[in-house]
């Protein structure tokens, strides 16, 4: 009833279970194969200030290169200014902090602190 289809073996990693003719494979069992939902959470949070900072880049140089046509770009060049910053040092702390959960490394709860403080910091930067 069970049979093992070693052929298909180097094509996929396991093996393949033949089970009433449903085809489903059988991966090796790994420790600690599943992602934790904080990890899960810091890696939206690293996603979104990754776009964010590439957004603020790519809007940057639009005005650099328009900024002496239109008068009123240069006045939003400052605040872009900071943002990308903002943004940028978030994308780091975000990508730190994924990197000791994923390693699971003595500092992560001292980078998922540095994380927390930095979107709340940048909440309460951007909040009116």
């Amino acid at each position: 009833m069970w049979a093992r289809l070693e052929v298909l073996r180097p094509l996929f990693k396991g093996t393949f279970v033949i089970f009433f003719n449903n085809v489903r494979p059988v991966l090796p069992q790994r420790k600690n194969n599943h992602m934790r939902p904080l990890s899960a959470v810091t890696l939206i949070i690293l996603g979104s200030c990754f776009a964010i900072t590439f957004s603020l880049t790519a809007v940057i140089i639009v005005v650099l290169v328009l900024g002496d046509e239109y008068p009123r770009l240069q006045g939003e060049f400052e605040p872009l200014l900071s943002s990308l910053f903002l943004f940028l040092g978030m994308t780091v702390i975000s990508a730190l902090s994924f990197y000791t959960l994923v390693k699971n490394h003595g500092l992560r709860y001292w980078a998922q602190g540095a994380m927390w403080l930095g979107l709340v910091g940048t909440g309460y930067y951007f909040w009116p």
